[in-house]
C-alpha cells in the first residue's frame, strides 16, 4: 500500500511539473484521492469540476484502453486515463479554444485571472497529453547522469538541426503520399491506419500561436485539397468532386469547435474513399470514361446523342451500344440519374420552387421531372424536400 502511494505521488508530481496543470488521482466514484494544483478553482466552479471528475472516472474504468476528454459548460476541459484498477488520473482544467466569457452560461462568477492562467491546448498538445496520461501507470524515476559540456561548432549544430528537419519533412511527404494512394483506391481502412500512424506529425499550430481553431482549419483546408486531387486520380468525375470538396470547404469555415473539426476531419477521408469506390471510371474503356465525363459536365444541357458522339469522334450507334454494355443502362437513363441527384441536393439546400429546380437541372417540363423523380427515388419532389430523415448529401451510385 505504501509502495503504491509512493508510486502514485511520484507520478502525479511528474505529470504536474511536465504539464503545468492541475493533476488529480481519483477513485471509482470520482472523489479526489491526491492532487497537485497550481490553478485553484473558484468555489462556484467546484460542483462542475466534481461532475466532470465523476463522468471521466466512470469512462476511464469502463474503457481503460482509451484516454478520455470532457469539456463542461464553463468551457473547462479535463483529460483522464486509468492508473490502476482502483485509480484514475485526471489533468486539467485547460482550454481547447478560448471561451467568450460574455456568452458562457454558468451558475458562478468566472475569475478572469484564473482563465488567463489556464493553458490553451492545440490538437497536437491534446494528443501528446493523452499519450502521457495513458502511460502514467508505467512512469517511474529514471536514473540521471550529467554530461560535461563540450562545444559543438555552429556549422555542425546547424547541419544536425537541418538534417532533423529534412527527416521530418520527408516523413510527412511519405505519409501524405500514402494517404493519397489510399484515397485514390477508395481504401478507407488503410486511410484510417495512416491517420493513426501519423499522430501529430501534421500539426502546424506553431504557425498560429494561441489560435488553435485557425490552425486546425488551415490544416483541414490543405487536407481537403489533397483528398480532392487523390480522388480525381481515382477517376471520380469533376462534377462530383466539386460537390464534395465544396461541402467540406463550407463546413470547415462554419465550424468553430476543435472537437467538431476533428470529427469532420475523420469523416472527410471516409467520404472521399466512398466517392472513389462508387464512381471510379477506371473499370470502363477509354471511350466510356470520356462519355461519362462529358455527361457529368453537360448533364443540364438537352440530350443530343449525335453531338456527344461527334465530340468523342465516334458513331452514335457504337457509343450507345458500348455505353449500355459497360454501364448496364442507356445514356438517357444515366443522364436522368445525374439530374435527379442534383435535384435532390437542391431540394434540400434551396428554397426555390420545384418548377425552378426542374429547369435548373435540365428538365423543360416540371410534370415530367416529377414523374422521373418518383420513379428513381420512390418519392415526389415535395415529399423528398420535407423528409427530415433523408441525408442532405448522397453519393451517386452509377
Amino acid at each position: 500500500m505504501i509502495q503504491k502511494s509512493i508510486r502514485l505521488s511520484s507520478t502525479l508530481m511528474t505529470l504536474f511539473h511536465l504539464t503545468n496543470m492541475n493533476v488529480c488521482a481519483v477513485g471509482r466514484s470520482g472523489m479526489v484521492i491526491a492532487s497537485h494544483e497550481s490553478h485553484v478553482p473558484s468555489e462556484g466552479s467546484i460542483p462542475l469540476q466534481t461532475q466532470s471528475f465523476r463522468l471521466l472516472s466512470e469512462a476511464a474504468f469502463q474503457h481503460p484502453e482509451r484516454c478520455h476528454f470532457h469539456t463542461n459548460k464553463a468551457g473547462f476541459t479535463f483529460a483522464a486515463s486509468i492508473f490502476d484498477e482502483e485509480t484514475a488520473i485526471i489533468a486539467g482544467p485547460f482550454f481547447i479554444q478560448m471561451p467568450d466569457i460574455s456568452t458562457l452560461h454558468t451558475p458562478f462568477q468566472l475569475d478572469e485571472t484564473f482563465i488567463r492562467d489556464l493553458p490553451l491546448m492545440s490538437e497536437a498538445k491534446q494528443k501528446s497529453l493523452a499519450n502521457i496520461l495513458h502511460q502514467s501507470h508505467a512512469l517511474q524515476q529514471a536514473p540521471i547522469s550529467f554530461i560535461e559540456h563540450h562545444d559543438i561548432p555552429d556549422q555542425k549544430a546547424d547541419a544536425f538541426a537541418e538534417s532533423a528537419n529534412v527527416e521530418l519533412v520527408n516523413l510527412r511527404y511519405k505519409l501524405n503520399n500514402e494517404m493519397m494512394r489510399a484515397i485514390e483506391h477508395g481504401d478507407d481502412q488503410r486511410l484510417i491506419e495512416i491517420r493513426k500512424e501519423s499522430g501529430i506529425l501534421f500539426d502546424f499550430s506553431e504557425r498560429f500561436p494561441n489560435r488553435p481553431v485557425r490552425a486546425t482549419k488551415n490544416m483541414m483546408i490543405i487536407l481537403n485539397t489533397t483528398f480532392r486531387i487523390a480522388a480525381d486520380r481515382g477517376g471520380v468525375p469533376p462534377f462530383l468532386l466539386h460537390q464534395l470538396s465544396e461541402k467540406f470547404a463550407l463546413a470547415i469555415e462554419r465550424i468553430d469547435s476543435i472537437n467538431t473539426l476533428t470529427k469532420l476531419s475523420e469523416s472527410m477521408g471516409i467520404e472521399y474513399c466512398a466517392l472513389v469506390k462508387e464512381n471510379e471510371l477506371s473499370r470502363f474503356s477509354q471511350l466510356i470514361q470520356r462519355a461519362l465525363r462529358y455527361l457529368h459536365v453537360h448533364f443540364k444541357d438537352p440530350f443530343n446523342g449525335q453531338e456527344i458522339a461527334d465530340s468523342l469522334n465516334t458513331h452514335p450507334s457504337h457509343l450507345s451500344r458500348q455505353f449500355k454494355k459497360e454501364t448496364n443502362m442507356t445514356m438517357t437513363a444515366y443522364l436522368q440519374k445525374l439530374r435527379i441527384k442534383e435535384a435532390k441536393r437542391l431540394l434540400k439546400k434551396e428554397h426555390s420552387s420545384i418548377d425552378w429546380i426542374a429547369g435548373s437541372v435540365g428538365f423543360e417540363d416540371a410534370s415530367y421531372f416529377a414523374r422521373v423523380f418518383k420513379k428513381i427515388t420512390g418519392q415526389t419532389p415535395s415529399d423528398w424536400r420535407n423528409d427530415r430523415n433523408l441525408e442532405q448529401s448522397e453519393t451517386f451510385n452509377g
